[in-house]
């Protein structure tokens, strides 16, 4: 038992009739289970290859980017500016603005430690862990801002690549 703490990548994909540029067809197959259950994603001549009509579908996957375990300063961190002070072990969106603020907090609190209690407080709980600003504390910190530049890298990068198939959100949620 404890604070366990998730960063996820959720990519959603939109398929639909064209693409959005040059007007393309896309022909999908879709598993007959699913259409079985779902039958009004097709028409009344579906085939396994069929161009679809105006319905668009999509999908999501998530994939984890980041774990840590009793840090409770950056669990504090996430539901104080993320969720609006709610705690509820619930999904949390985080946006590309808000990992950069933590990043930058998590930045001013290893070049200067005194500002710990102040950018980036402990916070008590059942099972939450230590709330010493020792040797622990600063590692969290450490392992945050190398999952937060990668994460900030792939931010970048998908935006670079402009694909508007797929989007990208993340997406903080602790349990204990």
């Amino acid at each position: 038992m404890g604070l366990d703490m998730y960063l996820f990548v959720r990519e959603r994909e939109y398929v639909s009739k064209h693409y959005s540029s040059g007007g393309t067809k896309l022909k999908l197959k879709y598993p007959k289970e699913l259409l079985e259950v779902f039958d009004n994603f097709r028409d009344e001549n579906y085939s396994d290859e069929k161009v679809w009509d105006d319905r668009s579908v999509s999908r999501s996957t998530d994939y984890k980017i980041g774990y840590w375990r009793k840090a409770n300063h950056i669990h504090n961190w996430f539901v104080t500016h993320c969720a609006e002070g709610v705690d509820e072990c619930q999904e949390i969106y985080v946006s590309f603005n808000e990992l950069e603020d933590l990043y930058n907090a998590c930045d001013a609190v290893m070049k200067d430690h005194s500002k710990a209690s102040e950018l980036l407080p402990t916070q008590s709980g059942f099972f939450f862990g230590g709330t010493d600003y020792d040797d622990y504390y600063f590692q969290d910190i450490q392992d945050t801002m190398e999952i937060l530049e990668k994460t900030l890298k792939f931010l970048h990068n998908q935006e670079h690549k402009k694909n508007n198939r797929k989007d990208f959100q993340i997406i903080y949620q602790a349990s204990w």
